[in-house]
């Protein structure tokens, strides 16, 4: 592993303080409803994403130029 990243990419025990602070804070019952709406958005963006690169590749059309048709 690269020394840099091997800083950045959190351990078992940070997960764990991470998963017990966010279970502190928010509840039991909330958990589900905030990772529910964290996939939904995930979900959102990956659909703009896949949307804009079609435009980006797609063919650029300018009706001022005749076609050859």
């Amino acid at each position: 592993m690269i020394p840099h990243l091997a800083m950045v990419v959190p351990g078992i025990p940070e997960m764990a303080i991470i998963l017990v602070a966010v279970l502190l804070l928010f509840g039991g019952k909330l958990i589900p409803v905030l990772a529910r709406s964290l996939g939904r958005a995930l979900g959102e963006f990956k659909h703009a994403r896949h949307t804009y690169e079609a435009e980006v590749t797609q063919e650029p059309s300018d009706p001022s130029t005749p076609s050859n048709a």
